[in-house]
């Protein structure tokens, strides 16, 4: 009974108090409008805002990276390569 009449106080309380429910927050709405065409392709530019610092890196040439992926190899080259590959496959297994 004591705590029943304690909580209902602690409720009459909390009601009459101006301010200790609700806090008065501004409210900010954002919004954002994309006009554009649905049958235009999607693109997207990205330009940096600041220029790079060391800039070697992007005058690397490709072919550096890509010649050994992409260079002629003759064909009895790869079957003994290809072979060489089976037998170590098969040297794994059976261990």
């Amino acid at each position: 009974m004591k705590t029943q009449l304690l909580f209902n106080y602690f409720l009459l309380a909390l009601v009459l108090s101006p301010g200790a429910g609700a806090q008065d927050t501004d409210v900010v709405e954002l919004s954002a409008t994309v006009t554009g065409n649905q049958e235009q392709p999607k693109v997207i530019y990205i330009v940096p805002w600041q220029p790079a610092e060391d800039d070697s890196i992007l005058y690397r040439p490709l072919n550096s990276k890509t010649d050994n992926v992409f260079s002629h190899v003759e064909r009895s080259e790869h079957k003994r390569e290809l072979k060489f590959i089976k037998e170590m496959l098969s040297e794994n297994e059976s261990e």
